[in-house]
């Protein structure tokens, strides 16, 4: 028999952590002296505790892990674990990911302007014609799935030449993950272009966006975090006396390359008039 201390140097756990095992009922010491309190381990525990630390370097919280061992608890149960803490670590692994590619646009942006810049332009924005379908989907997923149909098929119908900047136009009062009104398609010069029907039967159709005389605009690089633009154009409306006044766009700047989203350049776009003005900043031309 080993004391506490002697143990937890050959398991190469903390005593502090024997204690928490044992508070929560996951490790108990082999036996406790009744009369000085101290604790005392056998050799033969090695495995139980060597598999709990095996499960808790795989993510499982204790709870799950005093659950996979004492538990009459089925085989299809542990993989449902197993597979579940997969997900979120590959979700995790994601998110770094979409983080490191945000990081190296801004370097880039050091590396070719020499410092680091949030600029918010106003600019009046012309009227065009916009080639598109308005839908409401379900979540982000399958925006992103229209896209990459709509830009795969729609240049093959109406020619490249036809097509101009790929763009989204956002009417909802407030922003949501789930059942997102969305208008996609491509801004284009063509005034009397057919409707195109997809080839999942959804039709395209061509109608005309309004001129809009003030937008507040900002560049993203990246599908990735693109978001927090919006909350820099909140700031600048609001200190520069500006309030909203119209739908929203997101405009790539670039050909739309759905297989490259994280090196898209995308312009954030939101219609703004003075806030003591009462007429609307949106003009038709």
């Amino acid at each position: 028999m080993f004391s506490i201390g002697e143990f937890s140097r050959i398991a190469r756990v903390s005593p502090r952590q024997l204690r928490h095992y044992e508070a929560l009922g996951l490790f108990q010491p082999e036996r406790i002296d009744p009369e000085t309190g101290y604790r005392f381990y056998s050799a033969l525990q090695l495995p139980r505790l060597n598999r709990i630390l095996a499960l808790k370097d795989l993510g499982l919280t204790l709870p799950q892990i005093r659950r996979l061992l004492d538990a009459n608890i089925s085989a299809e149960e542990i993989r449902g674990m197993l597979t579940m803490r997969k997900a979120q670590i590959e979700q995790t692994l994601h998110e770094e990911l979409e983080r490191m590619r945000s990081i190296e646009a801004r370097i880039f942006q050091v590396e070719e302007q020499g410092f680091l810049t949030d600029d918010v332009v106003l600019k009046s924005i012309p009227s065009r014609n916009f080639l598109s379908l308005r839908q409401v989907l379900p979540s982000k997923e399958q925006g992103f799935a229209l896209m990459a149909q709509i830009f795969h098929f729609l240049p093959r119908r109406i020619g490249r030449g036809a097509s101009g900047q790929f763009a989204l136009l956002f009417s909802q009062e407030s922003f949501e993950t789930e059942n997102i009104d969305v208008e996609m398609g491509f801004m284009c010069d063509e005034e009397a272009l057919e409707p195109v029907p997809l080839s999942d039967g959804r039709v395209m159709t061509v109608h005309p966006l309004p001129a809009v005389e003030n937008m507040a605009t900002m560049i993203h690089i990246g599908i990735a975090h693109h978001e927090r633009c919006y909350g820099t154009l909140g700031i600048w409306i609001e200190q520069n006396h500006y309030q909203l006044a119209g739908p929203g766009r997101e405009v790539f700047i670039e050909p739309l390359q759905p297989a490259k989203l994280e090196e898209a350049v995308i312009e954030i776009q939101l219609p703004v008039t003075r806030a003591n003005q009462d007429h609307p900043a949106l003009t038709t031309k």
